[in-house]
């Protein structure tokens, strides 16, 4: 354990019980702490704008200050997003009988945050918490398309960027880069055995107030996704995910995907 960190914290944790604000000595004394070590650490907080300095005549409190709001609203926000995805995955999954997924993007993987499957003798091997390359899963690639067009190509563009999941995911990035012209327009991804063999899927964008978040996918046997099975399944996955965005406070659902709209789980 480093010592600076969780001494970093016990400093915030003791301010967040102590809203009136407390004294660099009266910090030192219930912590522990050398008072050279607690002023250090109090000087770097401030700067860091994680604590605020109050000036009341001649004594100095120390208080939260607003770096640890905004992340505290950022928790909050990424909560809501888990919790209502999860219902979302569950009202999908009832509702189809398909194994539903809740991804987000970050960096050139998604990472599933909720997951529902129905009471089936084939279950799905991913799970919540799953890292997947994403230019070979239908959530990713929604989450792709709204991508920059600069950070698309700088990103996949090169070589070696595209690796193999399964034989048949997409590696060549004008192959990629095509599908994702069509996603962009049509709003709705797709992929067949590209991220785990003898699975398809159909997936859409979820949106909150600032872009598009995350996805929601509905994975089935590849055998059952006909043309027919597909359209049906894409019409259900993008009204769940419309549904979604709306509790996200999403101003309005968009029926293609612009580029610059994701926000990268490190965004949120």
């Amino acid at each position: 354990m480093v010592k600076s960190a969780s001494r970093t914290i016990a400093i915030l944790e003791l301010l967040s019980t102590n809203p009136e604000g407390l004294q660099a000595k009266e910090i030192s004394a219930a912590l522990g702490l050398a008072p050279s070590s607690c002023h250090g650490l109090l000087a770097t907080l401030t700067a860091e704008r994680a604590v605020r300095v109050l000036h009341s005549g001649a004594a100095t409190r120390f208080t939260l200050g607003p770096l640890m709001f905004r992340i505290g609203m950022r928790y909050g926000q990424t909560t809501d997003v888990i919790r209502e995805g999860q219902s979302v995955a569950d009202a999908l999954c009832a509702a189809e009988t398909v194994t539903a997924h809740v991804a987000s993007l970050d960096g050139p993987d998604v990472v599933y945050i909720a997951k529902a499957e129905p009471r089936s003798p084939v279950r799905m091997a991913s799970a919540i918490g799953q890292v997947l390359r994403a230019h070979s899963t239908g959530v990713g690639k929604i989450l792709i398309a709204g991508l920059p067009d600069i950070v698309l190509k700088n990103r996949y563009g090169v070589d070696g960027a595209l690796g193999a999941v399964t034989k048949n995911t997409i590696t060549s990035w004008p192959a990629l880069r095509d599908q994702i012209e069509d996603i962009r327009a049509r709003g709705v991804a797709s992929e067949r055995e590209e991220s785990s063999e003898g699975i398809a899927c159909v997936a859409a964008g979820v949106y909150n107030s600032d872009g598009l978040i995350c996805a929601l996918s509905a994975s089935t046997p590849a055998a059952h996704m006909t043309n027919n099975r597909a359209e049906e399944l894409s019409a259900a996955v993008t009204a769940h995910a419309a549904d979604m965005s709306e509790r996200l406070g999403a101003p309005e659902y968009p029926t293609a995907i612009s580029p610059g709209t994701t926000r990268e789980h490190s965004q949120w």
